[in-house]
């Protein structure tokens, strides 16, 4: 059962207004708006470099905002302990030192975070079959990944964010991933966030997708049920194309995202965001998996 903690804070739990975050003259996030939930769990996606750990850096209080306004928890999140508690930020990334043991890494992080559930990082070590006395320095990438999930679900924290937590994992670790983030969800509602490039995953454990474009701005925040829908990919001749392309910028709420015209066959991507497409004869459609949907999202307007 969840504590009480987590029925007292404010909803939505995360707010962040016109974020800006610049190192030097390198401008990372730019203009991010968007309100996190209470409970929920939610992808961030993108393109590498376009800011996703910064973020989370900046909602774990370990970076400062070039602009803009975060709340956590009601609280400003850099260095202040009140809001710190109640975050955890873990993944592969995270550095321990390197003679440290697992035992050692769950220990520190058990006198670390305020709401540790020591029965929970023994079942998850024992599910993910990790070696308790083993040394950090000796763990492969995917081990070190189970650490971080460890980590951050057993350290209960009303927002846990999860950095990469597929990193290195194999077919079935990933599964076992799945399994224990829904039991957490299950057991202990709270805002779970994870950033990925295994998007095809994340599409089966996110109630939410937040898209990260080039330009550090929110691209597209979309329902994780429906990013399925939300793409298609229509093909036919580039002559027969040409014309659909004409009729579907009409459309209301379709977009073209991306275009190829190879040796007389033209595909577009569309995205439709609540637009219905009629059929075209002589036009095929095809539902675009998370990765590609995601990819046509933050690609470029075709011209």
């Amino acid at each position: 059962m969840h504590s009480p903690q987590h029925t007292t804070l404010p909803d939505p739990l995360v707010r962040v207004e016109d974020l800006h975050r610049s190192f030097g003259d390198r401008h990372v996030l730019r203009g991010l708006t968007v309100d996190l939930p209470r409970h929920g769990t939610v992808g961030l996606v993108g393109r590498n470099g376009v800011g996703k750990t910064t973020l989370m850096g900046i909602l774990a209080g370990q970076l400062r905002a070039t602009g803009g306004t975060v709340t956590v928890a009601g609280g400003t999140p850099f260095e202040n302990a009140a809001v710190m508690n109640r975050v955890c930020f873990t993944g592969v990334d995270v550095l321990y030192p390197p003679q440290w043991s697992v035992a050692t890494v769950l220990s520190v992080a058990g006198a670390r975070y305020p709401y540790w559930d020591q029965g929970m990082a023994d079942d998850l070590t024992g599910r993910f079959g990790l070696r308790r006395f083993a040394r950090m320095s000796a763990l492969s990438t995917g081990q070190r990944s189970m650490v971080g999930i460890v980590v951050g679900l057993a350290s209960r924290a009303p927002l846990t964010l999860l950095d990469e937590p597929y990193s290195g994992l194999d077919v079935q670790n990933r599964r076992l991933f799945y399994e224990v983030l829904a039991d957490a969800r299950e057991d202990d509602p709270r805002c779970i966030v994870l950033s990925t490039h295994q998007l095809a995953d994340a599409g089966r454990v996110v109630d939410r997708l937040l898209v990260l474009g080039a330009q550090g701005s929110l691209s597209h925040d979309i329902d994780g049920a429906e990013l399925g829908e939300r793409v298609v990919r229509l093909t036919g001749s580039t002559a027969r194309m040409t014309a659909v392309l004409d009729e579907v910028r009409n459309l209301p709420g379709a977009r073209p995202t991306a275009m190829r015209d190879v040796a007389g066959s033209m595909s577009v991507d569309v995205d439709l965001d609540g637009g219905v497409l009629p059929d075209w004869p002589g036009v095929t459609r095809e539902r675009l998996g998370t990765e590609d949907a995601v990819l046509a999202l933050t690609g470029e307007p075709e011209p």
